[in-house]
Formats: structure tokens, C-alpha cells, sequence
């Protein structure tokens, strides 16, 4: 009885105190803990040193789907490496500082939000290089924005936006703002060669639609030369590992 009692002392309190933090998991890192300078680190090790944004050397991989060794058709799995992971982080990293600024009332993650939207664009570039249409305008949005089947859209408009998303990424670069410092593990931080990467990926793509569409690719290329572009190995965006 006295045995009985007890427990049932114990579950009474147990279920009554502290009910709200013995079920709230705290592993789970949240949007207001969340280091953006380690999500940074991510995203770069991923593009340049791990390279699985590629989908391990396969195109077939690019939306987040695997290609079984055992030559099994296409089975999903988890899409935090392919090209859609990626450019996923980039966007809640881009989301995430934006609304750090407008809580806040300032702007002092200004050219950590360009250097992402940098990212971005160098993300989405490569996909639509390797496979035209695809979904971009409503791909990566917030969880309750979730477009659960995006439209495809065609290169030349994802291209457009490409080269504006560039071009104001590179204005808004701001020397005298933080630049993740050391979490940049491409730059280390350096926005002058950030600007010249943006500028560098404006020409390329620029370059690109010359054919199609001359008076773009001219407008786009305007405004560059070689004092904002990259010239000089120093400036190349490369990992050392």
C-alpha cells in the first residue's frame, strides 16, 4: 500500500510540475538560437569541399533523388546535399537574418544577407546550367508557404532574375558591415572578393545569353570591368583542403 501510495505521488507530481519543459525536446536548434555563421560554414563545405550540390556526379540527382548502386529506379531520400539543400539553407539563412534586421530595426546583416543571396544565385545557376527548366520561383519557400508541387520555369526568366539577384547582391555588400568573419571558409570574410564573385558570376552568365538575348547580356555586362572582376588567382573561389 505505502509502495502504491508513493507511486502515485509521484506520477501526480511528475505530471504537474515543470509539465512544459519535460516535454519541449531541447535538442532541436530553433530559428532564434540558431548560429548563422555555422549554417554559413555548411553551405560553403558543402558547395566547394563536399560537392553535394552536384548530386554526387549524377544530374538525376539534382531534386533530392538517389541513384541506387543496385541500379533500383529512383528512390527518394534525404535532400539535405543535392542542389535543392543547398539552395534550401541558403534561403533560411537569407529569411532568417532579414528577420534577425527587422526585429531589430537596423540593417547590420546587410552584406551577410548578400553574401547569401549570392550563394543562392551561384546555386540556382548551376542547376538550370544542367537542366534548363526547373522550379525556382516557388521552390525553397517558408514551411507555411510550402508549394508541395512547384511549376517549372523556364531558364531564360530563372536567368533574369539570376542576374538581377546578382547585381543588387553585390550593391548591397557593405564593407563596413559583418561578413561572418572566419566562418567564411571561402573568403575569410573579404567583401571586396565577394563583390568580385558576384560580378565575376553576373559576366559568365551574362556571357551565356549573349546569343539569345544581346541587349541583356550588354546591359549586364555595362557596368563591369576589370577592377570588379575577378582577374587574379587570389581572388578565384576555391577551398583549400
Amino acid at each position: 500500500r505505502v509502495a502504491g501510495l508513493a507511486l502515485i505521488l509521484m506520477m501526480v507530481s511528475a505530471s504537474t510540475d515543470h509539465y512544459e519543459e519535460l516535454n519541449t525536446r531541447h535538442d532541436l536548434v530553433t530559428e532564434d538560437v540558431l548560429d548563422t555563421d555555422l549554417l554559413l560554414t555548411w553551405v560553403l563545405h558543402t558547395k566547394w569541399v563536399y560537392s553535394g550540390e552536384t548530386g554526387g556526379g549524377t544530374t538525376g540527382n539534382y531534386p533530392g533523388l538517389a541513384v541506387s548502386n543496385s541500379n533500383r529506379p529512383f528512390q527518394v531520400q534525404n535532400a539535405s546535399y543535392g542542389s535543392y539543400g543547398v539552395a534550401r539553407n541558403v534561403v533560411d539563412l537569407i529569411r532568417i537574418l532579414e528577420k534577425r534586421d527587422a526585429e531589430a530595426g537596423n540593417n547590420d546583416n546587410a552584406t551577410e544577407i548578400a553574401i547569401a543571396r549570392i550563394l543562392k544565385a551561384h546555386t540556382f545557376s548551376r542547376m538550370t546550367d544542367r537542366v534548363g527548366d526547373c522550379p525556382y520561383f516557388e521552390s525553397c519557400l517558408p514551411q507555411e508557404e510550402v508549394v508541395y508541387a512547384p511549376k517549372y520555369d523556364t531558364q531564360e526568366s530563372i536567368y533574369k532574375d539570376l542576374l538581377k539577384e546578382l547585381r543588387e547582391a553585390a550593391a548591397q555588400l557593405d564593407d563596413n558591415k559583418d561578413a561572418y568573419g572566419s566562418a567564411d571558409i571561402l573568403y575569410g570574410g573579404d567583401v571586396a572578393k565577394w563583390r568580385k564573385f558576384a560580378n565575376s558570376l553576373r559576366l559568365r552568365l551574362a556571357l551565356r545569353v549573349r546569343y539569345v538575348d544581346p541587349a541583356l547580356a550588354t546591359q549586364e555586362m555595362s557596368d563591369l570591368n576589370e577592377s570588379n572582376l575577378i582577374t587574379s588567382a587570389e581572388d578565384i573561389a576555391y577551398i583549400m583542403t
